[in-house]
């Protein structure tokens, strides 16, 4: 029965952060949980727990004894998101440099499937998530590699947020994230130039950055 729950839930969160991501679920909607459940065919329990662990990812906001809510987006959140995301890949680079790490095989794997996407303008909304969640994998793994739990923690729970101001920006025109950029991260870290990769890593979290702002929430 333990193990049912946890299914239900894992999946309710899944679809629940696509939705929200997607917008589908928009920004500052009240939750029916009633409704909710009912439309995706769950009972009141595992709802209720995907709904604590999608507010543990900021993806939605609990105000005590009145309901809750999609979060809002906002440029100050975006801002705040980007500075902490920057500062925990950077750290990951320095802990993979301190931890003499070698073996980057999931990093690989990551740009592998990266390299293997093709899509087209003119794409549909469900698969330009897909892309992004392709291509964040090569940063979730880069975390992973530093071998420092909390830190992994820390960056899941900003990393679907992420992925929801990413989505506005990829969403609008056909724009394709950059695998080269990626690669170059992961050669300068392959050759030991853990300097060159966070400058490098920098300047294309950077860059993503200004890219976004300038569109506008």
């Amino acid at each position: 029965m333990k193990l049912e729950i946890f299914s239900a839930t894992q999946a309710a969160v899944n679809h629940l952060r696509d939705l929200i991501i997607l917008g589908e679920l928009k920004p500052g909607q009240k939750i029916n949980e009633t409704a909710l459940a009912s439309n995706m065919g769950l009972s009141r329990p595992p709802l209720r727990e995907a709904l604590r662990i999608l507010e543990s990812e900021c993806l939605i906001t609990s105000v005590p004894r009145k309901s809750t809510y999609i979060t809002e987006i906002s440029k100050e959140d975006f801002e705040k998101i980007y500075r902490a995301r920057g500062m925990i890949e950077c750290y990951s680079i320095d802990l993979i440099r301190i931890n003499n790490m070698h073996d980057f095989t999931p990093l690989f794997a990551a740009l592998n499937e990266a390299s293997s996407i093709k899509l087209e303008s003119g794409a549909k909304p469900k698969e330009v998530l897909e892309s992004l969640k392709v291509f964040a994998e090569f940063h979730i793994k880069l975390v992973e590699l530093a071998g420092n739990a909390y830190l992994r923690h820390f960056y899941h729970s900003i990393a679907s947020n992420l992925m929801r101001y990413q989505f506005l920006y990829f969403s609008k025109e056909y724009r394709k994230p950059l695998l080269e950029e990626h690669q170059h991260i992961l050669d300068f870290i392959k050759m030991g130039e853990y300097d060159r990769a966070k400058d490098y890593l920098l300047s294309h979290i950077n860059y993503s950055f200004e890219q976004i702002s300038m569109e506008g929430f």
